[in-house]
């Protein structure tokens, strides 16, 4: 009797080793779990494809970097601070959206210039551009009801590989601000309205304010 058990074993065990010594030559290995970074304030999106400006090749949004990004407050062009400059390195790509926002109050007199529609004059590489009227998506932008509240502006044909280097300046140019007032206060304005429409230069110590999101090469917009 116990010989027939060790004879009935003898194959199973067979078997399993045999079993085991394939699973052996083909070992399971989990794949490693990429860590997600989160950066503070930063947008999510469904990561899609893209041409890689460097020449390397496809690159997908997700190995980007975010844009980088910032908020600026002018005065007119005589004003105290008729100006914002950033300056940035890139190496053959430079993209530049601006965002009109809403006036903030004047730092003296707390004075709140409004408007409602806004351009700017974005300059970098020796390039001035002024932008189309752009809308704070405030109640008072008659003047531009279906206006974008952004433009992107490419300067990526003004560059060489291995730029370096770059400065970004932005200007308050117009608003509504006076065709708005004259609207609503024609008694205080003599000669008409008509000369404010639909805009007119920024005076110099109202305040207008705006954001700027810039692509460089490693990052995306």
């Amino acid at each position: 009797m116990k010989t027939w058990k060790k004879a009935y074993r003898l194959p199973l065990y067979l078997s399993i080793a045999a079993l085991l010594s394939a699973c052996g030559a083909n070992p399971y290995h989990e794949s490693a779990m990429e860590e997600e970074t989160t950066v503070p304030g930063a947008s999510t999106s469904t990561p899609d494809t893209s041409t890689d400006t460097s020449g390397t090749g496809t690159t997908t949004t997700s190995d980007l970097l975010p844009s980088l990004k910032y908020s600026f407050s002018v005065t007119g062009s005589k004003g105290t601070k008729p100006a914002y400059s950033v300056t940035v390195n890139t190496d053959n790509l430079l993209k530049v959206k601006i965002t009109a926002e809403a006036a903030a109050p004047q730092t003296m007199s707390g004075f709140t210039a409004n408007y409602g529609c806004v351009t700017y004059i974005v300059t970098a590489l020796g390039e001035p551009v002024y932008t189309e009227t752009l809308t704070t998506g405030a109640a008072n932008n008659f003047n531009c009801r279906n206006a974008p509240t952004s433009q992107v502006i490419d300067f990526s044909d003004r560059l060489q590989p291995g730029h370096g280097a770059v400065s970004i300046e932005v200007r308050a140019s117009q608003y509504d601000f006076y065709w708005n007032t004259c609207v609503a206060n024609p008694w205080a304005y003599p000669y008409g309205c008509q000369m404010y429409y639909p805009l007119y230069n920024v005076y110099q110590n109202h305040q207008v304010r705006g954001k700027l999101a810039i692509q460089v090469n490693g990052t995306t917009l």
